[in-house]
C-alpha cells in the first residue's frame, strides 16, 4: 500500500490504529518479559536456597534469597502481568484486525470510514490508562515505517527505562507538543504524518 496516495482522513485513521497496535505489541511484551523473569527468578531462589541450606555455616543467606524472592513474586501478583500480557495481546490483535481493511490502498468511503472508527473506538473503551511517551514513541515507529522523519526529539535514557511504568505526560506535552491519548484521530502526530505525505 502507498500511504502516500491516502486523503488525510483515511491516513489519519489507519496511523492511529497501527500506532495502537504497536502500543500494545510493546506492552504485551514487556508484561510477558516481566513473568518471564519473574519465573526464572524463583526456580533460581530456590535453587540457590536449597544449596545455601547445605552448605551455608548459618541460614542467614537463605532467609535473604527467599525474602527477595517472596517480594519479586509478591509485585508480580500484585501486577497480575499474565493476565495484563493477555489483555494487551488480545487488544493488539483487535487493532491488527481492523488495519487489515485497509489492506486495499484505497481512501474509505464515508460508511467504511465510520464503521471503522466506531470499531476502533469501541476498543479503546477496554484499554487500561495511556502511558504517554509510549504512545508517541509508537506513533514515531509509525512514521518511520512509512518513510515519514519524525521531528528529531532526545529521550533521556532513564526516561526510556521508566517507559513501561509511568506516564510521563507533562515531558511527553513538553517535548513532542500537543498530544492525545490512544483517543480519536485527531493525533497531532498522526496529522503531521498525513500532512508530509499528501
Amino acid at each position: 500500500m502507498d500511504e502516500a496516495e491516502l486523503d488525510s482522513r483515511t491516513f489519519r485513521l489507519l496511523a492511529g490504529i497501527n500506532k495502537s497496535a504497536r502500543y500494545h505489541a510493546r506492552r504485551r511484551m514487556f508484561y510477558e518479559n516481566w513473568n518471564a523473569i519473574t519465573t526464572a527468578m524463583s526456580a533460581a531462589v530456590l535453587a540457590a536456597g536449597s544449596i545455601l541450606q547445605v552448605y551455608a555455616t548459618t541460614s542467614r543467606y537463605w532467609a535473604l534469597l527467599l525474602g527477595a524472592g517472596a517480594v519479586w513474586c509478591a509485585v508480580d501478583a500484585a501486577l497480575t502481568t499474565s493476565k495484563k500480557a493477555g489483555l494487551h495481546n488480545e487488544l493488539a490483535g483487535q487493532f491488527a484486525q481492523i488495519e487489515k481493511r485497509f489492506a486495499s490502498g484505497e481512501n474509505l468511503k464515508d460508511q467504511d470510514f465510520e464503521d471503522i472508527r466506531k470499531s476502533r473506538l469501541d476498543i479503546e473503551t477496554r484499554e487500561p490508562p495511556t502511558l504517554y511517551l509510549l504512545n508517541e514513541l509508537c506513533t514515531i515507529a509509525f512514521e518511520r515505517s512509512v518513510g515519514v522523519k519524525p521531528p528529531p526529539v532526545h529521550v533521556p535514557k532513564w526516561r526510556m527505562l521508566l517507559v513501561h511504568f509511568l506516564s510521563q505526560e507533562e515531558y511527553t506535552i513538553k517535548a513532542f507538543g500537543e498530544v492525545n491519548g490512544s483517543g480519536d484521530e485527531s493525533n497531532a502526530q498522526e496529522t503531521s504524518a498525513a500532512d508530509s505525505l499528501s
